[in-house]
């Protein structure tokens, strides 16, 4: 059931992007028609309390140049995903990327959140916002300093354990792999079964420090709490990095078959095989990545 419920509010939040973004087009290309779909987002977004369709109404109003409106729809399409402890902090932040543009806008973006900065819940989801353009921008020290001051006042063990995952994800970013992993392990004494964080960490440990023997556990438990393409190619991958390749097989075939066009998958499926000796299968796999990657411009 949690699994079908997932699928379900991804194919909504699917469904309410394509609207979003089809609203915004049409607000460019006909600005007296698209005021009807401006008034008409705005009035779900703010009775509908939905983080992501707040998060796609802000992501209109910035193409359109209405900024200071475009600001606090992301404070408050922010702030509900925070108190709902919601994976749609990510959607948020990346239709916020979408908006920006391509020169100067992660810088402009900085001076606009940072501006009269609210108190309260929406001061907090503002810096969360914060946090994430600085990574964009590699202000790695502005980030770092900016969870540190919310980690000391979060207000419960839920909101602590999201801001240390976010601190592991600005180290892992910086290079700090140490610091990082330090960071995940603290956020899962607060969230043990987070899947995130989980495999953020199995990742970790396998990729960058190459301890394959301990990101294993990590990795089973990620899987264990969510069945996902990217948590399966991790634990798959590790299999692979410990010479355990029937077991890397079965996992990594699995992600592909969640995610047909996840490249890094095919790409691992067709080393695995490789590694086993079964070069057919590997150039087949290697081949259909190869012309997934050419025709998404990867």
């Amino acid at each position: 059931k949690s699994e079908l419920l997932q699928i379900r509010l991804v194919l909504v939040h699917y469904r309410i992007g394509l609207f979003a973004d089809g609203c915004g087009n049409r607000f460019q290309s006909d600005r007296a028609t698209g005021k009807l779909f401006d008034d008409g987002l705005e009035h779900a977004a703010a009775d509908g309390k939905n983080s992501v369709l707040r998060s796609r109404y802000g992501m209109m109003l910035m193409r359109v140049g209405q900024k200071a409106r475009a600001v606090d729809q992301f404070r408050q399409s922010m702030a509900l995903a925070v108190a709902e402890n919601s994976e749609a902090t990510r959607i948020i932040a990346a239709d916020l990327r979408r908006a920006l543009p391509e020169a100067n806008g992660t810088e402009e973006a900085i001076a606009l959140f940072e501006a009269n900065s609210p108190s309260g819940a929406l001061g907090r989801a503002s810096d969360r916002i914060l946090v994430r353009l600085y990574r964009r921008a590699e202000r790695i020290a502005d980030a770092t300093g900016k969870l540190q001051s919310l980690i000391k006042t979060a207000s419960d063990d839920r909101e602590k354990a999201a801001l240390l995952q976010e601190v592991g994800e600005v180290q892992h970013v910086a290079g700090d792999f140490a610091a990082s992993r330090a960071a995940y392990e603290e956020s899962l004494k607060y969230d043990p079964d987070n899947w995130v964080t989980l495999n953020n960490l199995a990742y970790l440990l396998s990729d960058r420090l190459h301890e394959n023997r301990l990101a294993l556990p990590y990795a089973q438990r990620a899987v264990a709490n969510i069945e996902s393409s990217p948590v399966l190619d991790t634990l798959g991958w590790i299999y692979v990095g410990l010479g355990e390749f029937a077991q890397g097989i079965a996992e990594l075939s699995r992600a592909v078959r969640l995610d047909p066009n996840a490249t890094v998958s095919l790409y691992h499926l067709g080393e695995a095989y490789r590694r086993s000796g079964q070069f057919s299968q590997a150039t087949d796999v290697l081949q259909t990545g190869r012309t997934i990657a050419r025709n998404n411009n990867e």
